[in-house]
């Protein structure tokens, strides 16, 4: 990982971290309005730069702002990873984390300091849509969710829930955020969307922690995501929705009970309605035929990434694969017992490719306990006896 940085070095009261993938112009906006706060305590600006190509960090390296700015440069690996890597180099007691597509009010880190000085919490903002985002229905839609997101989290005892919660403007202290562990990779890698916000949250909330709503810290969001991107995100999305479940049985009924899916068997028309609705949204069509398309796709998208992700775990039904040694024994007697480690490698590809989910020690005792379901063609992967097979002068050592 790369390291560069500009600006004074102070004691640090806030962090903010920001990640960014292939989006320059909306992170650099994004630090120039994080350099000018009304803010009497000490910040610094943490950009993670996660594998971008489009001279990102050389444009972030020509801003001169008042604050340190501390950019860190790594190969693509995720958010997740991204906000994880930008915590460990942040030195501020209070983590803030910021998308890169959001543009922070003058007083998003005093609202945050605030909300902060009677005990550790998890604080969120409020995040209205930008103007100068396109202005089409999915913005629209982005905008319209934000404002009731808002009305619902500021009644009388409302506290942020499950479908509350996000990560993308929002701060904990430093040491509550590395006792939790920090983000799960697991939910983004390889640059795939969804749900790591809400992994976060959980274990935030299950520690007793608050979680609290300032509608007065405020960031708006340049939301530029095209309809292309909205759907193959909504398909990363039922798969995270898969993982979530799986890792917390507890959240599953939570989780997609409130998932409006069409009917199964229009899956075999997902690709060409998809370019149909493409087709008419680039050709500038934007009436209730095209929206409704549309979000029938969209929801076509998720199911097919629950599908892919082995559907909703709540099968009851696990096959178990045991292997002995990893040693290729040919030639000996126990040459039965052995595969070479390049052929395990391969046919581990093969059960992937046929869809088969590789189910977890703390899944399997869960499963046997009946504290949980699986997804289907689930798999145990086992090793018998545990024992390492060396070869030497045609003797087997055990």
């Amino acid at each position: 990982m790369r390291s560069t940085g500009t600006g004074r070095r102070a004691v640090v009261h806030t962090s903010v971290i920001v990640p960014t993938y292939q989006r320059r112009d909306l992170v650099v906006a994004a630090v120039n309005a994080l350099a000018s706060q009304s803010f009497s305590e000490a910040y610094e600006i943490v950009v993670v730069v996660d594998g971008s190509t489009d001279g990102t960090a050389e444009a972030l390296r020509k801003i001169r702002a008042g604050v340190p700015i501390r950019i860190l440069e790594q190969e693509n690996q995720g958010l997740s990873a991204a906000r994880n890597a930008g915590a460990s180099a942040a030195s501020g007691d209070i983590l803030l984390f910021l998308d890169d597509d959001m543009e922070a009010d003058s007083r998003l880190l005093a609202e945050h300091a605030s909300a902060h000085r009677n005990g550790p919490a998890l604080v969120m903002g409020h995040i209205p849509l930008h103007p100068d985002s396109p202005r089409n229905f999915l913005s629209d839609a982005v905008a319209e969710w934000a404002e009731e997101r808002r009305k619902h989290l500021v009644e009388p005892g409302a506290t942020p829930g499950l479908h509350d919660w996000l990560m993308g403007q929002a701060s904990i202290p430093r040491s509550e955020f590395f006792r939790l562990g920090g983000f799960d990779t697991n939910f983004t890698r390889f640059g795939s969307y969804g749900n790591e916000d809400f992994d976060f949250c959980y274990r935030v909330s299950r520690a007793g922690i608050p979680i609290l709503f300032n509608e007065r810290a405020l960031s708006a969001q340049r939301y530029v995501v095209d309809a292309q991107k909205h759907l193959d995100q909504w398909r990363d999305a039922g798969a995270a929705d898969v993982n979530l479940a799986r890792k917390y049985p507890e959240l599953l009924n939570a989780t997609f009970s409130s998932k409006q899916y069409p009917p199964g068997w229009l899956l075999v028309l997902y690709r060409p309605l998809r370019r149909l609705s493409l087709a008419l949204i680039s050709a500038g069509a934007s009436g209730r035929f095209v929206r409704g398309l549309f979000f029938l796709v969209r929801g076509l998208a998720r199911e097919l990434g629950v599908r892919s992700a082995g559907g909703i775990p709540d099968s009851m039904s696990l096959q178990i694969l045991c292997y002995h040694a990893l040693s290729d024994l040919s030639g000996t007697v126990l040459s039965s017992y052995g595969i070479a480690p390049d052929e395990i490698h391969q046919q581990l590809d093969a059960l992937r490719q046929a869809n088969y989910q590789f189910v977890t020690p703390a899944e399997f005792l869960r499963f046997i306990v009946r504290k949980g379901g699986l997804p289907r063609r689930a798999l145990l992967l086992t090793f018998d006896d545990c024992y390492l097979i060396k070869l030497r002068e045609k003797k087997l050592e055990l």
